[in-house]
């Protein structure tokens, strides 16, 4: 995907976690990445950021 984006002109930012390899077995960098991936969603398909289920 990184690849694709910057053929692209997308602005991306390739992460690298310590100890980790394709899948993510840290909690933590589990909850980073989640939260990486809903705010470059949230910019690039012009969707309202939401932080709470629906109906809260």
């Amino acid at each position: 995907m990184n690849h694709a984006l910057t053929e692209m002109k997308v602005p991306v930012q390739f992460m690298v976690y310590p100890r980790e390899n394709h899948g993510f077995t840290e909690p933590r960098h589990q909850m980073d990445r989640v939260r990486r991936y809903v705010k470059f969603f949230s910019k690039y398909l012009n969707a309202p950021l939401v932080t709470e289920p629906a109906g809260q």
